[in-house]
């Protein structure tokens, strides 16, 4: 079972059925503010969606394609971050996230990607890990940067995003820098 705890404020666990109630009313209390770079927040119209979610996220987690885990603070679910895929042949994993905007802007989110990243290469023996993020994002460009990904370049209109196109920038980190900058 996957449980990680990160810091006394903070602890990753493995997304459950049960969580569907807790991360839906999450998500519909913040949709306008998710909406913007998330291109699901607008078909998650009801806790159906989110159950629906849930159950894709756990049939990738038994087949070893992703990972999805809840962020959990002071017993409250606040967001999520993920494996979105495993590429077991290549070694690799792309990370996605997604928080509450009541808990931005606290380092949470950096600690938990930070937490996965330690994750993916003790125990997936994963040599690369990618992050993307909308141009405009500044906030989710945030993470890799502080955590100092390389920049490798910029997708041009990689993702829509009701109804808009949306540069994305590619950050990577290789297990071989990870191991030096955390010696």
């Amino acid at each position: 079972m996957f449980d990680i705890k990160v810091s006394d404020d903070l602890t990753l666990k493995r997304i459950e059925k049960e969580d569907a109630s807790d991360l839906f009313s999450v998500i519909d209390n913040a949709r306008n503010e998710l909406r913007t770079f998330l291109p699901w927040v607008d078909g998650t119209e009801e806790q159906a969606d989110t159950e629906v979610f849930i159950e894709q996220a756990l049939d990738g987690y038994e087949k070893q394609t992703s990972l999805t885990a809840v962020l959990v603070s002071h017993g409250q679910k606040i967001g999520l971050v993920s494996f979105n895929l495993i590429d077991q042949a290549n070694k690799s994993v792309h990370i996605g996230y997604w928080l509450s905007p009541i808990y931005q802007g606290k380092g949470l989110m950096t600690q938990a990607v930070k937490a996965m990243i330690d994750y993916a290469f003790a125990e997936l023996d994963t040599r690369r890990i990618d992050i993307r993020a909308a141009t405009e994002n500044v906030k989710s460009r945030a993470i890799p940067e502080r955590l100092t990904f390389v920049h490798e370049g910029r997708l041009r209109e990689a993702e829509q995003v009701n109804g808009q196109f949306f540069d994305q920038e590619v950050y990577s980190m290789l297990v071989s820098e990870w191991t030096k900058q955390n010696q």
